[in-house]
């Protein structure tokens, strides 16, 4: 049973029952992150607009040993890229973006390189919504090389000489 407080990337949202929402983060210090966000699709309730994909919040959250889910508990937005969303093919590359981190990363393991990097590539992205394709290569070639997946090419793989 821990209170964790770290910087986090929402990555996607999910309704959960009637009021609730689970949140998937990317944080800088305990990596991919699924927390529950008790009351936030109510009206007047404390997370507000925090929970937009693509921003960048401050969050604290406490997880209880042998569970998935941790429960948010507060949240400050730090930034929020929630204008890139108006543009259909820049928000589907964000989205395909958190979509390869997440199936590449796993839970609760910190990565400090993918968080600064996934940060680099939405800032650029932000600065420059024309360099989007050439912004996806880059952020695929590094996710695949940070998670371990990229082969060496120096190598031969038959013969690893």
């Amino acid at each position: 049973m821990a209170l964790c407080e770290t910087e986090a990337l929402v990555l996607r949202t999910y309704n959960l029952a009637e009021a609730d929402k689970i949140v998937v983060s990317l944080t800088h210090a305990n990596g991919l992150v699924r927390a529950v966000a008790q009351g936030c699709r109510r009206l007047k309730n404390r997370f507000g607009a925090a929970l937009e994909p693509f921003t960048l919040l401050q969050i604290t959250y406490y997880q209880k040993e042998n569970k998935d889910l941790a429960s948010l508990r507060q949240v400050e937005i730090i930034k929020s890229h929630f204008y890139l969303s108006s543009d259909a093919e820049t928000l589907t590359g964000l989205a395909y973006m958190a979509d390869l981190v997440i199936e590449f990363s796993p839970p609760h393991q910190a990565n400090e390189r993918l968080f600064r990097m996934v940060k680099a590539c939405l800032g650029a992205v932000a600065a420059s919504p024309g360099d989007l394709q050439t912004v996806l290569r880059y952020f695929e070639i590094w996710l695949l090389k940070l998670e371990g997946f990229l082969p060496d090419i120096k190598r031969c793989a038959e013969c690893h000489l």
